[in-house]
């Protein structure tokens, strides 16, 4: 593994990239909300989960099911480009009719007619981010990390000047205004995204337009990401049930909404992003791992697949460790430093130690894409989803409150990793 300098340099690319955009994306949040307000804020985190859904459906996972065929070398590239922008393309059309029929139902649903505007001007960045998503997975397949990253960081810094520039200057417009430029600030940054990034691309191909469609290409693209996409769908399910279910079986406790809503936005908004802070870096190395291990895998290199998976979770287990045992000491010094306000220790003590597990799963999620066995990480979303909430009426029933919301949690983080363990034991060489 040391000897592989870029596999080394990919992950330290990531790593130092992924540090930049959590810190550049903070400052970002804490820029456009001082400035916009709490009335305009309010409407904005109404829409907010609406346009990471969209965007979630529309790009189809077309990330890592381009990097995964690419970095196999089984198929040519201008095929590959060409099969993932017409899936793509047939896919935003879809998204975007889809989008506006539903626009109006959807702002009735939110109380707020004046959002279906600006739900609208959702259908304007969905095809740039497509592309975008095609372009990122392409050059990860190439083990490309630096582009890329970098464009990421750009991104963020442009979204910050423009806000600082812009924002302020157009606040005595309607909310509605302030609205439209939040959301269209994403068609300035993805535009330059996309220009860089197709310049790059231009190093590994140059006429895309000439090459036939691959079936064979088609229906791996589809079944990779149709995979992932429904695992997505369901984690996007999950968020959003998981407070009406919670909420309405301890009411039906005794409990107090206001208890409720409390306890649960301090596990769900504060405990919680503090312990899993480090997943940043499980994130960056899976992302250099993808591409490595499948090119590993189709070549029927084991032994250096096998030591690399060792090493990288021996020393993603050593971080966590050691940042687990910090938090569990000086978890007030972190939180106070975070978000300046303080918490139930207990919570941390409770959930914090399991987490070492959920630091390890993005490397076991992309040991198992390497493999082609990505349909059974469905699987595992499914039945872990369905145990979580299962054991969660159990510890109400038991009368344990709360904490029962914290029990289905580490049920939850242990249930999905015995069972990506169990399919990574069953895995089997690839045939001739």
């Amino acid at each position: 593994m040391i000897k592989n300098n870029k596999f080394i340099n990919n992950i330290f690319i990531l790593l130092i990239s992924g540090m930049m955009i959590y810190f550049l994306s903070l400052f970002e949040k804490i820029t456009y909300t001082q400035i916009a307000g709490i009335e305009v804020i309010k409407l904005y985190n109404l829409i907010l989960p609406i346009i990471i859904f969209i965007i979630l459906l529309s790009s189809f996972s077309l990330t890592i099911s381009v990097s995964k065929i690419v970095a196999e070398h089984k198929y040519n590239d201008n095929e590959i480009l060409k099969s993932a922008f017409i899936i793509g393309f047939i896919i935003n059309i879809f998204m975007i009719i889809i989008t506006l029929l539903l626009s109006k139902y959807i702002s009735v649903l939110l109380h707020n007619t004046m959002l279906l505007g600006p739900i609208r001007t959702i259908c304007i960045i969905i095809p740039l981010s497509t592309i975008l998503s095609i372009q990122r997975g392409y050059l990860h397949g190439k083990e490309d990390m630096f582009i890329p990253s970098l464009v990421n960081i750009f991104e963020i810094i442009i979204k910050i000047i423009l806000i600082c520039l812009f924002l302020k200057n157009i606040l005595h417009n309607s909310k509605v205004t302030v609205l439209y430029f939040l959301i269209l600030i994403n068609l300035a940054t993805d535009f330059f995204s996309v220009i860089i990034l197709g310049i790059r691309i231009k190093k590994y191909i140059h006429n895309v337009s000439k090459v036939k469609l691959n079936k064979i290409i088609v229906k791996k693209i589809i079944n990779i990401a149709g995979s992932i996409t429904l695992i997505r769908i369901i984690s996007s399910i999950n968020m959003v049930i998981e407070p009406i279910i919670l909420t309405n079986i301890l009411l039906i406790d005794g409990y107090n909404i206001d208890y409720i809503n409390y306890e649960y936005a301090m596990i769900n908004s504060y405990v919680i992003p503090t312990i899993n802070f480090p997943i940043f870096i499980s994130n960056a190395i899976a992302t250099a791992l993808l591409p490595n291990l499948t090119k590993l895998y189709v070549d029927k290199k084991y032994t250096e697949f096998n030591k690399k998976i060792f090493i990288i979770l021996f020393i993603i287990i050593i971080i966590g460790i050691i940042f687990i045992i910090l938090l569990l000491l000086y978890s007030d010094i972190f939180i106070n430093i975070l978000y300046k306000i303080k918490i139930n220790k207990s919570y941390v003590y409770l959930l914090a130690p399991s987490f070492i597990l959920v630091y390890i799963s993005p490397i076991l999620s992309i040991i198992i894409q390497a493999c082609n066995y990505v349909n059974k990480l469905l699987y595992v979303s499914i039945i872990s989803t369905i145990v979580k909430y299962l054991s969660l009426l159990f510890f109400v029933y038991k009368g344990l409150g709360i904490i029962s919301f914290c029990l289905s949690i580490i049920i939850d983080i242990v249930i999905s990793m015995l069972l990506m363990i169990v399919i990574i034991i069953s895995i089997k060489e690839p045939k001739n």
